[in-house]
């Protein structure tokens, strides 16, 4: 069995980007490329192209579907690891 380590805090996203770019053979961090996207995203959320809800409320964030707390917060962890595999 491989030498892993149990983290036993969070992570920010930065900061878990970071770790995972750090441990993984296939994944890296364009700085350029998260630049151009975070002044995009800006840019697009100053002119009105895209609100703010857009981000929290789609078909994979179901809000307004009466889940508890618990069901959302899994549903959440279920979406984020399978984007994250993909």
């Amino acid at each position: 069995m491989r030498d892993q380590k149990v983290l036993v805090e969070m992570l920010w996203p930065r900061e878990a980007g970071e770790f995972i770019a750090s441990k993984s053979k296939d994944v890296k961090i364009n700085p350029d490329g998260v630049k151009k996207a975070a002044v995009a995203i800006t840019d697009a959320v100053i002119k009105g192209n895209v609100k703010l809800e857009a981000f929290t409320q789609n078909e994979l964030f179901p809000l307004d579907k009466g889940l508890s707390e618990e069901e959302l917060a899994n549903w959440i962890f279920l979406v984020d690891s399978l984007n994250f595999n993909f």
